[in-house]
């Protein structure tokens, strides 16, 4: 039976293959998910660092104290 043993070996290389890409396509998806969340934290710290509305408006002093107006776009 010469003809069953390459059979045999190409499902075998097949299913390897297989497993080596599903292997990498689940390492790249956690390296992509990692690198998001280390966007989405700087983001966070960085909105953090920001003044708000209300703290930039209480700096200027072109503004009347005592009224304070937020608009949003």
């Amino acid at each position: 039976m010469p003809i069953d043993a390459p059979l045999s070996v190409r499902a075998a290389e097949e299913g390897r293959r297989d497993s080596a890409r599903e292997a990498a396509a689940q390492y790249l998806a956690t390296r992509a998910e990692a690198r998001r969340d280390t966007r989405v934290e700087e983001a966070k710290a960085s909105a953090a660092a920001r003044p708000t509305v209300a703290e930039r408006a209480a700096e200027n002093p072109r503004l009347p104290k005592g009224r304070l107006v937020d608009v949003l776009v």
